[in-house]
């Protein structure tokens, strides 16, 4: 009987079988990174100089937008409370001129009954009390800002100042012949005008050197 080759001992079931190296498949892994040079460039984090650098110009105009709409803002109040102010000032002082040409009608009863107080009569105590209230009336509209408006002969017509109720005929300018009412001034505003009675500035003034020549010629000593 011829002898039986010998034969290779099995591995057992759960021994699974060995693979020659040569035999091993070969993986190569491409970097592709490599390939298109991307290794050789920084990497690059969120907020990086370049985007900073692209939105630094949009953010600095963004601030000065809001700057300057503050600084308008700001401006617009100031002017509103300005004229807030001044609006609340012209109101009082409104009222207060109504309340002041009043007073000024009552002053003017009291001036037309000195006119024509006879004289026997001047010197009776209750005249000098009448006189004391129409001063602290004065004083009162003083106290007010209320002041009267100066006005005498020769001065020039103001139609500013001075209303024209009366007038003499006559060519040129005109002057102030007569005072018939006194004006009055409240702080810088006119709360009524004087009642005058003009008449030519010339008569006016040949009138006046008239009067100042006859002052100054001597009086005679009376001899007979």
């Amino acid at each position: 009987m011829a002898d039986a080759e010998p034969r290779e001992p099995e591995a057992p079931e759960d021994q699974a079988p060995r693979v020659d190296d040569n035999d091993r498949p070969t993986i190569r892994v491409t970097d592709r990174r490599a390939a298109s040079g991307i290794e050789n460039q920084p990497p690059t984090e969120a907020g990086s100089s370049e985007s900073t650098t692209g939105d630094a110009p949009d953010l600095e105009r963004r601030h000065r937008d809001v700057l300057n709409r503050l600084t308008r803002v700001q401006a617009d109040f100031a002017n509103y409370r300005r004229r807030t102010e001044a609006d609340a000032k012209e109101r009082t002082l409104f009222a207060n001129m109504a309340i002041a040409f009043d007073i000024l009608r009552v002053i003017d009863g009291f001036e037309r009954a000195f006119q024509t107080l006879p004289g026997e009569l001047r010197l009776l105590s209750w005249v000098d009390g009448i006189a004391l209230t129409q001063a602290q009336l004065l004083g009162v509209l003083e106290a007010h800002g209320v002041t009267p408006i100066e006005c005498k002969r020769g001065d020039s017509i103001d139609t500013a100042i001075h209303e024209v109720v009366m007038s003499d005929d006559g060519d040129g300018p005109m002057a102030v012949a007569e005072q018939l009412q006194r004006g009055y001034r409240m702080q810088d505003r006119v709360l009524r005008p004087t009642l005058v009675k003009a008449a030519p500035a010339a008569s006016l003034a040949s009138e006046s050197e008239t009067a100042a020549s006859d002052d100054a010629q001597p009086a005679g000593d009376g001899a007979g």
